[in-house]
């Protein structure tokens, strides 16, 4: 096998049911264990992270390789799930076990790397194009793109190798699906609303916007922004809730306000439950400023 070596944290390794054998599985816990897998076992003082996961996962499996979301969240990627099912490849090895998603099918030993450690089981994982691959073919539209527009987090950049590996996968399942969804990918956008906010826009027909515009005279950045016509959407999450946050984004909006900008602001509760408002105010926001004729 032809695979790439890289180091993983040292941790304390997973303990099978079996090694704690003079202990019943009701009584594990209030002897400093916890259950991270039916069958498997870590200290209380084990953070339970991706990494006891993979960790867990090689104990059970040390001939299988790790891909889709636990891999992207070692490779660091910023935006995953809260709650994922962890994708175990183990060609003509059957898996079935909660919380696990088990695949047979083969990645090319090109696509294979291996974190190592002094104490811990290495850990076989998937390259990141490759587990870029396995996360736009499985997940939905939206969620796919979300991943993808984000996975420059993961310290490298895989989605500029992403094209050529699935040009070259003719016949794999999934194969134009992926295709597809990397025309729609924009990695400018720096959280997944946003992206949700970018597909939201384009989906209902407003095009030629910019993302992360720089307004020189502010030295300020806006996410999405019609620069000619000074219309721009502000997405703000969470950490835009706090009381000096909110100050700061009113002296800020105030500012370009009176710079003749139009801003919409959006929220994820927004987005999802009026979106319609949403988009009549940014319609009409376009056209009172000669969208149409700009477009032509």
């Amino acid at each position: 096998m032809s695979a790439e070596s890289r180091t993983a944290p040292i941790r304390t390794a997973p303990i099978r049911t079996r090694d704690l054998r003079h202990l019943t599985g009701s009584r594990v816990t209030n002897r400093g264990y916890t259950r991270l897998h039916h069958g498997l076992w870590v200290r209380d003082h084990v953070h339970v992270d991706a990494w006891a996961r993979a960790e867990a996962l090689m104990t059970l499996y040390p001939d299988a390789t790790l891909t889709g979301w636990i891999a992207a969240t070692l490779y660091g990627h910023d935006f995953p799930p809260r709650e994922f099912a962890d994708d175990v490849v183990a060609p003509g090895r059957r898996i079935e076990r909660p919380g696990l998603a088990g695949w047979q099918y083969r990645i090319p030993p090109e696509h294979i790397h291996v974190l190592t450690s002094g104490r811990s089981p290495d850990i076989r994982i998937a390259s990141p194009e490759w587990v870029l691959f396995d996360i736009a073919r499985r997940e939905p539209r939206v969620e796919a793109i979300c991943a993808l527009d984000a996975s420059t987090t993961m310290g490298v950049l895989p989605i500029s190798r992403l094209p050529a590996l699935v040009e070259d996968m003719h016949g794999v399942r999934g194969r134009r699906t992926v295709l597809e969804r990397l025309e729609e990918v924009d990695t400018d956008a720096e959280s997944p609303w946003e992206t949700r906010t970018r597909l939201f826009l384009l989906e209902n027909g407003l095009t030629g916007f910019a993302l992360q515009h720089r307004v020189s005279e502010f030295r300020y950045r806006l996410d999405i922004a019609w620069p000619e016509l000074k219309v721009a959407v502000e997405y703000d999450g969470g950490d835009h809730r706090t009381k000096e946050q909110q100050a700061k984004d009113e002296i800020r909006r105030n500012r370009l306000r009176a710079a003749g900008w139009y801003i919409e602001v959006v929220t994820a509760t927004s987005l999802v439950r009026t979106p319609g408002e949403i988009l009549a105010h940014v319609r009409a926001a376009l056209h009172r400023r000669g969208y149409g004729s700009f477009r032509g």
